[in-house]
């Protein structure tokens, strides 16, 4: 996956809003590259881990907090009322 997402061609002169979900090792590789290769700040990407390899979707969430919708939306509301 890390590959592909790699080699496909990055938007040029557009807003990017990067949506990751998968496998958490993934994630942290996906995240790792869109912020340092591409640039990507928080507000440009969202990247949730849903499972990890040896455990399923419901163990992984019981054991981890890894909802971060409503931590993101949080996020812009108060970056908007700073500005």
């Amino acid at each position: 996956l890390h590959d592909a997402v790699r080699a496909m061609p990055w938007p040029v002169g557009m807003r990017v809003f990067a949506w990751i979900g998968c496998e958490s090792a993934t994630v942290r590789r996906l995240r790792a590259y869109v912020r340092g290769e591409r640039g990507l700040d928080a507000r440009q990407h969202l990247a949730i881990g849903y499972w990890r390899y040896g455990m399923n979707e419901t163990s992984y969430h019981d054991a981890h907090n890894h909802d971060r919708d409503e931590d993101y939306f949080r996020m812009l509301r108060e970056q908007q009322e700073r500005h």
